[in-house]
């Protein structure tokens, strides 16, 4: 809707306001607060408003923007790409940490995985020898299937992580 018209006359710069024919509100049904707001919206002069927006994904901007921020600031393009560069290599070295620490965290436990099958084991071949087969067998076959166990499901969840 236009604010303004040009009619070149009687008017120095020859634009003049336009006020909007914005039909009056129907007010029998609203409170004499709401009614006089809205005639004071109908009297007024309506204004257009264009907003733009522009966005972007990644760690640097499209190129006409980067040629922009050339022009505004010549070193500014630079310093972008030394801090993409900078911001890539601590995601990178993060990246290293974080597996290097998964490993140590996987021997660790397959370490005492071990220590734990090889200690019940050592119980179960000591009650075997002292006559208690029954007890032997509970714990050097519970042993060795609850191992197994944690193996599989944890060979399992891996590629779903």
């Amino acid at each position: 809707m236009p604010t303004t018209e040009e009619t070149g006359a009687g008017h120095h710069d020859g634009v003049r306001p336009v006020t909007p024919a914005v039909p009056p509100a129907r007010t029998p049904d609203l409170p004499a607060a709401v009614a006089d707001d809205l005639s004071t919206i109908n009297s007024a002069a309506a204004h257009m408003v264009q907003v733009a927006a522009q966005a972007f994904s990644g760690p640097l901007p499209p190129p006409d923007l980067l040629e922009h921020y050339q022009r505004i600031q010549p070193d500014l393009v630079e310093r972008l790409m030394r801090l993409t560069e900078s911001e890539a290599a601590h995601r990178h070295a993060l990246e290293t940490q974080a597996l290097a620490a998964s490993e140590r965290i996987e021997a660790r436990g397959q370490r005492y995985g071990l220590l734990i099958g090889l200690a019940a084991l050592a119980v179960a071949g000591m009650a075997l020898s002292l006559g208690h087969e029954k007890a032997a067998m509970t714990i050097g076959g519970t042993t060795v299937v609850g191992l197994a166990t944690v193996f599989v499901v944890g060979r399992w969840k891996k590629p779903s992580e």
